[in-house]
């Protein structure tokens, strides 16, 4: 079995201590059944001192970050050590998650782990690595086998020692086939050179002596300090194992006083027990945990990239200055004409706007950034996903590389001494208006940045924008900075300017006086000798916008943000100052605090701003200008939160109400930044406050979705008075917004005052305030609503037949939610919507299986049916909550499910597959089957593996015999249980394989369908091997002739299956997939992901199959229902192939094809 146990549980203590509670947790859950087991437990690393999304390493082999950053590691650390379980007693293997160990071992070299005690891999390192990771002190004397793989034993065990230490205790080695001690004294250049010790990475223990550790834990009881499964497990191992090192803390993050007392204990159990080593030469150890070591083994050192087959450049076209570069680690990334990117930088999946380049030591990870941004030279960018009502969304995690993510405090008082691109964590926290708490955390990794959601994004979006644009005007050059000084410092100077000047971005000198250190009397002469003010630059923006933004510049430099919420990304709720020149560097981040300034760009020096907007005014400059996003110097004033500024334009006759692209008003502005001075004093000049947006939302609505409560009760005032019960294009209140998003004090604030506001009143989608909060997990306005209206929104359904009970199944994180709302007892636990579902499908449907546990144990009954409202009402189509948690494949929950079934709710809709469980397709096809195609695995004679299966469902593919045939046998991965699409495919390909008959086509031998672990699809061997081998592996030449008869065999077998009465879609076909015999001829094979042309099921012709290199771009963007014509297009790419030898689309990475086919 694998046991995937998350050690970031600080109760936990550490790997070793999680260790302890995971065969704890294993033996209360399975009794003495677990001896028996195989365990792979993975500890999951990733908060010491690593990257903040857990290991760097999760990110490196996906295009997509995973959601969980604890689940990063798990299928890269599977296919590891895929084939040790099969070498391994029962026992556990222990590891973490932030190292790469690559294996070449020979044919008929095998890793066991069969010895009692405990058994460790070694891998010869250098020095350096060991100082940092366990050593072993081998006994060479010990060791047997030959070549790169020997068993021995170790004398002791080092943790984390120095070089002199290491040499002193004789672990030092020389390089080679078998450990050889280095001779003592012998250190001179070549001797260094060929130094190593053997580092640790994977252990196994034996059951014997895990039951030993259990007992330790049991007696123990609650673990007192932090233990480490290699430093304080291994070094009481072996015979020259002393307690020294029980006393030695400096390698310790936290000393607890207990930690010495404890290791005393755990090494007079552990004395004298074996410490077995399997000593592999030819193995490689990365170790990638610490920001510092991800850019050394992606970019200064080549190694780690060369074993991966990583690529040194990007797919891009780069100007010349960029051919010199080289070891950079750029992955997947699309980088547009122009950049320029430094050395020692690291570039994943990031799609890069236009003109930007990459400063030194930066990490711009999974990020995609499609317009001009500063990043500075010392930041790392990390990207992840989060999922929000079964959305997808995006959150980039800023960190400097320099930051100390280990580094931990005690007291909340200590915080300052968290640092965050050198400034104290406190300052940080004070410009994001948060505020620090008991229970926030206690190492500055662990401080949360979550994503906005969808409607939030919108308008952070278009402002962020503005913001850019605006910025981007404001960055001068340093040289030309210098000249625009001397022009508005110098009366001889300035006589002298050319008055046709423009920058770049087109600021002529009207804009520049504005933003340089010009005064009135300039801004007087300049439009005096005809400079007009109404003069745009390319970002869109007059002299007085610039006026009325470049405040914001100021209050910056003194530790104030303007703009709080607004940002680029759909992410943090933090703002890059953005600008967009390109510097000696290319990309630096002026990110506030602390500023970071490009070399080329110097500080723009500041006049009094009210003077300036004053002096454009009264030359004539128009007021209601608009510029970009049709905003005027009152919204671009507002949107930088300064209130002098907005004071003067509202004094000299700006209109308070009007309205940008989107139709926001100044007052709708400050509402959504939260600027509650500027609101004050739009609505001192009469703002509307019930003006209406684009999507007919009021500045209450955004108010109260942002959580700024003295900007609602300012809105709410006598005098100004909004309307309460307002509603926007989709029916929703601003009550629907602040319960939406947990905002419990306006809540109660708006239901505690005489504002006759309407509790219970529904959107377009039938959801009351109460929903929305039940939705996203809400407990404390759920209580509010309640508490301060009564039950009545409890029975009301929305148009999915549900009610807030069924939303609170939906969220299903806070079973105290539901408790709650069962407890008014208005809705019972089976409580059905319109369409029969109760919050028990909701909880299936959605995975929650804690919550699913609660409500059968509390009387959920599992046999209550739903209707599908998609079928005609003809239709027959009961689901029982089994059948929800079935189809979105959540198995676990569907064994939970079984377990809780009585005798008499046995019926077909419960026949779904588990262990001993029988599937209706299954049966079916077995009933189908000609019996000459039944076979049972016992007919079956394996021989060697000649392949494995390219989708996951099937395992290794096997030459074999069967009724006397030479036969090619692929096995079906055998699972605890199964999961519906794995069967669903199986019995597809089956179904489709036994109608075949064409020597074209591969011959169908038989299946076995008697158990899923045994299923098999047994076809006809052919000797030649695959298409794909022969052009690029064994890299074959061939002549004309033998293309030709290649071509036809796979036109004449793809028409044979397009016009057969039901035709058959291949959908992948491609060079692997197109088989040889002997004598050249071919036949088109592997049939898994086909599919039948006239097949109802929509779903599956719009999903993307196959091999990425081969897929007709209908496919590959999943936007319409596809026919044969795919089959054609891939076809194609086979005929080119074989007449050039090459891969289709070879210089590209897979995940980028669709793109080169789309441009």
């Amino acid at each position: 079995m694998l046991w995937l146990w998350d050690s970031t549980n600080s109760c936990l203590k550490r790997n070793g201590g999680s260790t302890l509670h995971a065969l704890r947790c294993l033996e209360e859950q399975y009794g003495d059944q677990w001896t028996s087991f195989t365990v792979l437990l993975i500890h999951s690393g990733g908060y010491s001192q690593r990257l903040p999304n857990a290991s760097a390493l999760g990110k490196i082999f996906t295009a997509l970050p995973l959601g969980d950053p604890v689940y990063q590691m798990l299928e890269l650390k599977l296919a590891m050590y895929i084939d040790f379980p099969r070498h391994m007693k029962p026992g556990v293997l222990i590891t973490c998650s932030d190292d790469i160990e690559l294996y070449s071992t020979g044919v008929t070299e095998t890793i066991t782990f069969d010895k009692p005690g405990f058994t460790a891999l070694a891998h010869p390192s250098d020095l350096a690595v060991g100082t940092t990771h366990g050593v072993f002190v081998l006994d060479p004397s010990s060791f047997s086998g030959k070549g790169g793989l020997a068993y021995g034993s170790c004398y002791r065990f080092l943790h984390k020692p120095d070089v002199e230490t290491m040499h002193q205790s004789g672990a030092v080695c020389v390089r080679g086939d078998r450990p050889q001690l280095s001779s003592p004294g012998s250190h001179g250049d070549s001797a260094v050179a060929s130094e190593c010790v053997y580092t640790d990475s994977v252990f196994y223990i034996d059951h014997s002596t895990a039951q030993q550790l259990l007992q330790f834990y049991k007696q123990m009881g609650t673990l007192c300090c932090e233990i480490d499964a290699y430093g304080d497990f291994l070094q009481a191992l072996g015979p020259g194992a002393t307690p020294e090192y029980t006393k030695n803390t400096s390698n310790v993050s936290k000393e607890d006083s207990g930690l010495v007392a404890v290791r005393q204990q755990l090494y007079s159990l552990l004395q004298g027990t074996a410490l077995n080593v399997i000593v592999l030469n030819n193995s490689q150890f990365y170790h990638i945990g610490t920001t510092q070591e991800y850019l050394f083994h992606f970019t200064a050192e080549s190694k780690l990239r060369f074993e991966l087959d990583l690529q040194p450049v990007a797919f891009s076209i780069f100007p010349d200055t960029a051919k010199a570069l080289d070891h950079l680690s750029i992955i997947q990334s699309v980088l547009e004409p122009g950049c320029v990117i430094g050395p020692g930088s690291v570039i994943e999946y990031s799609r890069i706007g236009p003109e930007v380049s990459v400063g030194k030591g930066s990490i711009v990870s999974g990020s995609c950034i499609n317009f001009s941004v500063d990043i500075p030279s010392d930041c790392l960018l990390s990207s992840v996903s989060v999922k929000i009502a079964d959305r997808v969304e995006y959150v980039t995690m800023v960190f400097g590389v320099g930051d100390d993510l280990k580094k931990s405090v005690k007291l909340l008082s200590d915080i300052h001494s968290l640092q965050f691109f050198g400034a104290s964590l406190p300052e940080c926290l004070d410009l994001w208006s948060l505020e620090a708490s008991d229970q926030l955390f206690s190492k500055f990794y662990q401080l949360g940045v979550f994503v906005v959601d969808e409607w939030k994004k919108k308008v952070s979006e278009s402002y962020a924008i503005v913001t850019e644009r605006l910025e981007d005007d404001l960055q001068i050059k340093e040289k030309e900075l210098a000249e625009l000084k001397h022009v508005f410092s110098s009366d001889e100077a300035f006589c002298k300017v050319n008055l046709n000047y423009r920058t770049e971005n087109g600021l002529s000198l009207l804009h520049l006086c504005c933003v340089c250190g010009g005064n009135k009397s300039h801004i007087r002469t300049l439009m005096l000798k005809g400079l007009r003010p109404s003069r745009l630059t390319r970002n869109g923006f007059t002299a007085l916008h610039l006026a009325a933004y470049k405040a914001s510049v100021q209050q910056k430099r003194e530790g104030w943000w303007p703009g709080q919420g607004l940002c680029r990304h759909p992410g943090p709720r933090w703002s890059l100052s953005i600008t967009a020149g390109r510097g000696a560097q290319g990309w630096c981040c002026s990110l506030s605090p602390p500023a970071c300034p490009r070399s080329d760009v110097g500080p723009i020096p500041l006049q009094d701003d009210a003077e300036l907007l004053a002096a454009l005014l009264h030359g004539g400059a128009d007021i209601q200008q608009v510029g970009y996003g049709a905003l005027t110097a009152l919204h671009v004033a507002t949107i930088a939160g300064h209130h002098k500024a907005v004071d003067i334009l509202l004094q000299h006759g700006a209109y308070v109400n009007v309205q940008d692209a989107v139709f926001f008003t100044p007052l709708h502005i400050a509402a959504y930044c939260g600027h509650q001075q500027v609101t004050h004093l739009l609505l001192k000049f009469g703002a509307d406050v019930n003006a209406s947006g684009e999507v007919g939302d009021r500045p209450l609505h955004l108010a109260a979705a942002k959580g700024f409560l003295n900007i609602t009760k300012l809105l709410m005032e006598e005098g100004s008075k909004a309307d309460v019960n307002a509603q926007d294009n989709e029916d929703h209140v601003p009550l629907h917004f602040c319960s939406r998003f947990g905002h419990h004090d306006i809540v109660k604030f708006l239901l505690q005052s005489s504002f006759e506001v309407q509790p219970h009143v529904v959107n377009i989608y039938g959801d009351t305030p109460l929903h929305l909060a039940c939705y996203n997990g809400k407990f404390e306005v759920v209580k509010e609503i309640i508490q301060l209206s009564g039950t009545e929104s409890l029975t009301k359904e929305n148009i999915f037949s549900e009610t807030a009970f069924h939303s609170a199944c939906t969220y299903g994180k806070n079973i105290e939610l539901v408790k709650f709302l069962l407890d008014q007892n208005v809705v019972s636990i089976n409580h059905q919507g319109r369409d029969g579902h109760t919050g028990l499908h909701c909880a299936c449907y959605h995975g929650h299986i804690r919550l699913v546990q609660f409500l059968l144990d509390n009387g959920a009954d599992m046999n209550l049916v739903a209707c599908d409202p998609s079928r005609s009402s003809g239709e027959k189509d009961e689901q029982t909550c089994l059948m929800w948690a079935y189809e979105k494949g959540h198995d676990a929950i569907v064994t939970l499910l079984k377990h809780y079934k009585r005798p008499q709710d046995d019926s077909p809709c419960n026949e779904y597959s588990q262990p001993g469980g029988e599937k209706a397709d299954v049966l079916l096809l077995r009933a189908g089957l000609p019996s000459h195609f039944h076979l049972q695995l016992s007919e079956i004679e394996f021989h060697e593996i000649i392949g494995s299966g390219t989708r996951r469902s099937f395992g290794k593919v096997y030459k074999g015999r069967c009724r006397n045939k030479i036969v090619a046998i692929k096995r079906y991965r055998a699972n605890t249980y199964c999961s519906k699409s794995d069967v669903d495919m199986f019995c597809r390909e089956v179904s489709i394989l036994c109608r075949l008959n064409h020597p074209c086509v591969i011959q169908f031998v038989g299946a076995c369908l008697d158990d899923p672990s045994q299923f098999a699809i047994v076809t006809q061997y052919i000797s030649g091997g695959s298409l794909f081998s022969l052009l690029h592996e064994q890299k074959r030449i061939l002549d004309l002739q033998s293309k030709l008869i290649i071509a036809v065999d796979v036109a004449k077998g793809m028409e044979y299956l397009h016009n057969l009465t039901q035709p058959i879609i291949h959908r992948d076909l491609n060079s692997h997939n197109i088989l040889l015999y002997e004598d050249g001829h071919a036949v088109v094979a592997d049939f898994g992901e086909s599919r039948f042309l006239q097949s109802l099921d929509e779903d599956n012709m719009t999903k993307q199959p196959g091999n990425l290199r081969w897929m007709a771009p209908e496919v590959f963007t999943q936007c319409t229902r596809y026919t044969i014509k795919a089959d054609v297009f891939s076809y194609a790419l086979c005929l080119w192939e074989l007449l050039t030898g090459e891969i289709p689309f070879a210089h590209l990475k897979p995940g980028n094809v669709l793109n080169e086919l789309i441009v």
